[in-house]
Protein backbone atom coordinates (compact mmCIF):
# COMPACT_ATOMS: atom_id res chain seq x y z
CA UNK A 1 0.00 0.00 0.00
CA UNK A 2 1.20 3.46 -1.02
CA UNK A 3 1.80 6.35 1.65
CA UNK A 4 -0.75 8.40 -0.49
CA UNK A 5 -3.61 5.29 0.47
CA UNK A 6 -2.73 5.60 3.91
CA UNK A 7 -3.05 9.31 3.51
CA UNK A 8 -6.18 8.85 1.99
CA UNK A 9 -7.49 6.19 5.04
CA UNK A 10 -6.05 8.70 7.41
CA UNK A 11 -8.62 11.63 5.85
CA UNK A 12 -11.40 9.41 5.47
CA UNK A 13 -10.95 7.94 9.83
CA UNK A 14 -9.60 10.63 11.24
CA UNK A 15 -11.91 11.30 14.03
CA UNK A 16 -11.47 7.55 15.24
CA UNK A 17 -7.97 7.99 16.85
CA UNK A 18 -8.50 11.50 17.36
CA UNK A 19 -11.55 10.68 19.44
CA UNK A 20 -10.20 8.17 21.86
CA UNK A 21 -7.48 9.98 22.30
CA UNK A 22 -9.56 13.05 23.69
CA UNK A 23 -11.87 10.70 25.29
CA UNK A 24 -8.59 8.85 27.25
CA UNK A 25 -6.75 12.13 27.84
CA UNK A 26 -10.30 13.72 29.02
CA UNK A 27 -10.97 10.59 31.29
CA UNK A 28 -7.36 10.63 32.52
CA UNK A 29 -8.01 14.58 33.73
CA UNK A 30 -11.27 13.79 34.84
CA UNK A 31 -10.45 10.76 37.45
CA UNK A 32 -6.81 11.63 38.49
CA UNK A 33 -6.37 12.74 41.70
CA UNK A 34 -5.64 16.26 42.22
CA UNK A 35 -2.28 17.59 43.27
CA UNK A 36 -1.59 18.17 46.18
CA UNK A 37 1.30 19.60 48.88
CA UNK A 38 2.61 18.03 51.86
CA UNK A 39 5.52 19.41 53.77
CA UNK A 40 8.15 17.79 55.62
CA UNK A 41 10.98 18.25 58.39
CA UNK A 42 13.64 16.20 59.42
CA UNK A 43 15.58 16.04 62.34
CA UNK A 44 19.14 14.42 62.36
CA UNK A 45 20.31 13.82 65.77
CA UNK A 46 23.87 11.87 66.22
CA UNK A 47 24.90 9.50 69.30
CA UNK A 48 28.23 9.06 70.61
CA UNK A 49 29.88 7.09 73.33
CA UNK A 50 33.44 8.97 74.13
CA UNK A 51 36.13 6.02 74.60
CA UNK A 52 37.67 4.99 77.88
CA UNK A 53 40.01 6.94 79.24
CA UNK A 54 43.53 5.22 77.93
CA UNK A 55 45.50 3.84 81.00
CA UNK A 56 49.76 4.00 79.74
CA UNK A 57 50.52 0.02 79.09
CA UNK A 58 47.00 -1.27 78.20
CA UNK A 59 45.40 -1.56 74.94
CA UNK A 60 42.02 -0.01 74.57
CA UNK A 61 41.41 -0.84 71.38
CA UNK A 62 41.23 2.24 70.26
CA UNK A 63 38.28 3.39 70.70
CA UNK A 64 36.49 0.52 69.01
CA UNK A 65 33.90 -0.31 71.57
CA UNK A 66 32.96 3.06 71.66
CA UNK A 67 31.76 3.09 67.78
CA UNK A 68 30.09 -0.28 68.50
CA UNK A 69 27.96 1.04 71.64
CA UNK A 70 27.07 4.15 69.78
CA UNK A 71 25.79 2.21 66.71
CA UNK A 72 23.98 -0.33 69.30
CA UNK A 73 22.30 3.33 70.93
CA UNK A 74 20.85 3.99 67.35
CA UNK A 75 19.60 1.19 66.68
CA UNK A 76 17.50 1.30 70.20
CA UNK A 77 16.62 4.81 69.47
CA UNK A 78 15.04 4.36 66.09
CA UNK A 79 12.31 1.77 67.74
CA UNK A 80 11.85 3.77 70.43
CA UNK A 81 11.30 6.99 68.50
CA UNK A 82 7.80 4.81 67.01
CA UNK A 83 6.76 3.99 70.17
CA UNK A 84 3.92 5.14 71.68
CA UNK A 85 5.46 6.53 74.93
CA UNK A 86 7.58 8.64 72.81
CA UNK A 87 4.75 9.95 70.73
CA UNK A 88 3.20 10.91 74.13
CA UNK A 89 6.08 12.77 74.89
CA UNK A 90 6.33 14.34 72.38
CA UNK A 91 2.34 15.72 72.09
CA UNK A 92 3.34 16.75 76.37
CA UNK A 93 6.31 18.39 74.89
CA UNK A 94 3.85 20.55 72.00
CA UNK A 95 1.41 21.40 74.78
CA UNK A 96 -1.78 21.33 71.84
CA UNK A 97 -5.11 19.79 72.61
CA UNK A 98 -5.27 19.57 68.57
CA UNK A 99 -2.41 17.35 67.82
CA UNK A 100 -2.93 13.91 69.63
CA UNK A 101 -0.11 11.06 70.17
CA UNK A 102 -1.56 9.18 67.42
CA UNK A 103 -1.73 12.16 64.97
CA UNK A 104 2.68 12.27 65.77
CA UNK A 105 2.81 8.34 65.16
CA UNK A 106 1.28 8.32 61.70
CA UNK A 107 2.95 11.35 60.69
CA UNK A 108 6.57 10.55 61.42
CA UNK A 109 9.20 8.76 59.88
CA UNK A 110 12.60 6.90 60.95
CA UNK A 111 15.87 6.24 59.07
CA UNK A 112 19.24 5.19 60.71
CA UNK A 113 22.85 5.70 58.75
CA UNK A 114 25.46 4.30 61.62
CA UNK A 115 25.53 6.78 64.18
CA UNK A 116 22.94 8.93 62.84
CA UNK A 117 19.12 9.03 63.31
CA UNK A 118 16.51 10.85 60.79
CA UNK A 119 13.17 11.11 62.24
CA UNK A 120 10.83 12.96 59.18
CA UNK A 121 7.47 14.54 59.57
CA UNK A 122 5.30 14.47 56.75
CA UNK A 123 1.89 16.47 57.21
CA UNK A 124 -0.32 18.75 55.05
CA UNK A 125 0.49 21.52 57.90
CA UNK A 126 3.54 23.33 57.21
CA UNK A 127 3.18 24.80 60.51
CA UNK A 128 2.03 21.54 62.34
CA UNK A 129 4.97 20.13 60.63
CA UNK A 130 7.03 22.90 62.72
CA UNK A 131 5.97 21.84 65.44
CA UNK A 132 5.91 18.52 65.83
CA UNK A 133 9.47 18.25 64.53
CA UNK A 134 10.56 20.74 66.72
CA UNK A 135 9.18 19.06 69.71
CA UNK A 136 11.26 15.52 68.53
CA UNK A 137 14.08 17.73 69.02
CA UNK A 138 13.74 18.95 72.38
CA UNK A 139 12.36 15.61 73.27
CA UNK A 140 15.33 13.72 72.14
CA UNK A 141 18.23 16.48 73.33
CA UNK A 142 16.95 16.93 76.99
CA UNK A 143 14.49 14.06 77.32
CA UNK A 144 16.67 10.34 75.91
CA UNK A 145 17.56 9.52 78.98
CA UNK A 146 14.16 8.55 80.02
CA UNK A 147 14.53 5.54 77.75
CA UNK A 148 18.11 4.16 78.05
CA UNK A 149 19.81 4.44 81.15
CA UNK A 150 23.10 4.41 79.16
CA UNK A 151 22.36 7.74 78.31
CA UNK A 152 21.34 8.76 82.12
CA UNK A 153 24.32 6.77 83.87
CA UNK A 154 27.25 6.91 81.05
CA UNK A 155 28.93 9.69 79.17
CA UNK A 156 26.87 8.73 76.09
CA UNK A 157 25.11 11.78 74.42
CA UNK A 158 22.35 12.62 71.73
CA UNK A 159 23.36 15.78 69.98
CA UNK A 160 20.91 17.28 67.14
CA UNK A 161 22.84 18.54 64.56
CA UNK A 162 20.25 19.06 61.69
CA UNK A 163 17.74 21.37 63.21
CA UNK A 164 13.89 20.87 61.47
CA UNK A 165 13.32 23.15 58.18
CA UNK A 166 9.99 22.67 56.45
CA UNK A 167 10.24 22.13 52.60
CA UNK A 168 7.19 21.70 50.72
CA UNK A 169 6.57 19.17 48.47
CA UNK A 170 4.00 18.94 45.19
CA UNK A 171 2.47 15.19 45.29
CA UNK A 172 0.18 14.47 41.71
CA UNK A 173 2.52 15.80 39.47
CA UNK A 174 3.17 12.47 37.51
CA UNK A 175 -0.36 12.66 36.43
CA UNK A 176 0.29 14.65 33.63
CA UNK A 177 2.79 12.63 32.43
CA UNK A 178 0.23 9.44 32.93
CA UNK A 179 -2.54 11.76 31.23
CA UNK A 180 -0.05 12.20 27.63
CA UNK A 181 0.90 8.43 28.09
CA UNK A 182 -2.62 7.57 28.18
CA UNK A 183 -4.07 9.93 25.60
CA UNK A 184 -0.90 8.50 23.30
CA UNK A 185 -2.38 4.45 23.73
CA UNK A 186 -5.92 6.10 22.85
CA UNK A 187 -4.22 7.17 19.67
CA UNK A 188 -2.61 4.35 18.59
CA UNK A 189 -5.62 2.33 19.42
CA UNK A 190 -7.59 4.50 17.03
CA UNK A 191 -5.08 4.09 14.10
CA UNK A 192 -5.27 0.31 14.69
CA UNK A 193 -9.19 0.36 14.50
CA UNK A 194 -8.84 2.47 11.28
CA UNK A 195 -6.72 0.17 9.66
CA UNK A 196 -8.86 -2.66 10.91
CA UNK A 197 -12.11 -0.53 9.34
CA UNK A 198 -10.42 0.35 6.31
CA UNK A 199 -8.57 -3.40 5.60
CA UNK A 200 -12.66 -4.04 5.64
CA UNK A 201 -14.31 -1.73 3.87
CA UNK A 202 -15.61 -3.14 0.48
CA UNK A 203 -17.00 0.07 -1.10
CA UNK A 204 -15.11 2.43 -3.40
CA UNK A 205 -14.19 6.01 -2.09
CA UNK A 206 -12.69 7.40 -5.00
CA UNK A 207 -11.45 7.83 -9.38
CA UNK A 208 -8.23 6.13 -8.24
CA UNK A 209 -9.62 2.63 -6.46
CA UNK A 210 -11.92 2.68 -8.96
CA UNK A 211 -9.35 2.79 -12.20
CA UNK A 212 -6.99 0.55 -9.85
CA UNK A 213 -10.10 -2.04 -9.29
CA UNK A 214 -11.42 -1.50 -12.91
CA UNK A 215 -8.09 -1.71 -15.16
CA UNK A 216 -9.78 0.99 -16.75
CA UNK A 217 -9.61 4.99 -17.63
CA UNK A 218 -12.44 7.28 -16.05
CA UNK A 219 -13.76 9.53 -18.57
CA UNK A 220 -16.56 11.43 -16.45
CA UNK A 221 -17.32 12.28 -13.06
CA UNK A 222 -20.85 13.23 -11.84
CA UNK A 223 -20.07 16.05 -9.14
CA UNK A 224 -21.93 16.24 -5.90
CA UNK A 225 -24.68 19.04 -5.87
CA UNK A 226 -25.11 22.14 -4.04
CA UNK A 227 -22.95 22.32 -0.66
CA UNK A 228 -20.76 19.44 0.44
CA UNK A 229 -22.20 16.29 1.36
CA UNK A 230 -21.43 12.84 2.21
CA UNK A 231 -20.00 10.99 -0.88
CA UNK A 232 -22.29 8.18 -2.26
CA UNK A 233 -20.05 5.36 -2.60
CA UNK A 234 -20.46 2.86 -5.26
CA UNK A 235 -20.25 -0.84 -4.11
CA UNK A 236 -17.03 -2.52 -5.07
CA UNK A 237 -17.62 -4.80 -7.99
CA UNK A 238 -17.35 -8.38 -7.03
CA UNK A 239 -14.73 -11.26 -8.79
Amino acid sequence: MELRQYWAILRRWFWIPLGLALLAGGLSLILAPKPQTTYTATVRAVVSVPPEPRTPGTFAYEGYYAWVASEYLVDDLAELVKSQRFAEDVARELNDPTITAAQISGQQATRRTHRLLSVTVIGPDAAQVQKISNAIATVLDKHSSRYLAQLALGPAKIEVVDPPVVTAQVAGVRGNLDLLVRAALGFAAGLAIMLLLAYLDTRVHDTNEAEALLGLPVIGEIPREGGWRWPRLLPRPKG
